[in-house]
This record gives C-alpha cells, sequence and structure tokens, in this order.
C-alpha cells in the first residue's frame, strides 16, 4: 500500500473498480499507451531474455480484465500498475 494513503477496505470504497477502469483506460490512451496493452510476447519482440530480467510481468490489458472479472480490491491493483511500469523501467533502464 501507498504509505500516504489511508488503508480502505474494498467493502469502504464503493465504485473503486469504476475508478480504476477509468484509470487503465486514461493510461492505455496516453501517448505510447498502446505497448502496455498486451503481455510481452519476448519470441515476437526478439527478446529472449526478457523473463530472465522480468520474472513477474504484468500489463494494463490484463490488468483491466482482471478488474472486469472482479480479481482486484484497490491494493492490488495499485501494486500490480506499479509493477507494470516498474518491469518497464527495469528492462528498459537507459
Amino acid at each position: 500500500m501507498h504509505p500516504h494513503r489511508q488503508s480502505r477496505g474494498s467493502e469502504d470504497w464503493d465504485g473503486w473498480t469504476t475508478i480504476c477502469s477509468e484509470i487503465v483506460s486514461k493510461l492505455l490512451r496516453h501517448y505510447g499507451g498502446f505497448i502496455f496493452a498486451e503481455p510481452v510476447d519476448p519470441e515476437a519482440l526478439h527478446i529472449p531474455d526478457y523473463h530472465d530480467i522480468i520474472k513477474h510481468p504484468m500489463d494494463l490489458g490484463t490488468i483491466d480484465k482482471s478488474l472486469e472479472q472482479g480479481d482486484y480490491n484497490p491494493d492490488k491493483f495499485y501494486q500490480d500498475i506499479l509493477l507494470t511500469f516498474n518491469n518497464a523501467a527495469r528492462f528498459n533502464p537507459s
């Protein structure tokens, strides 16, 4: 959980999935957001070492599907958003 945010159980935060879905939509529409729409395909992108470097892949499309399926709480959503962009920064450090 983010250190500056109060903890809230999902039962206390009505409408959080709608807010999270809007965040994902905005991120996907952002310039360059399309890159995060699907899981990385190391074979198609010719990056065979991807899974050696990234142990827990995540992307916005997977997050969106998990939201639709009810597989999230606010903190898990937050962690997976961070994971998506931290993975990109880790694999592409420069």
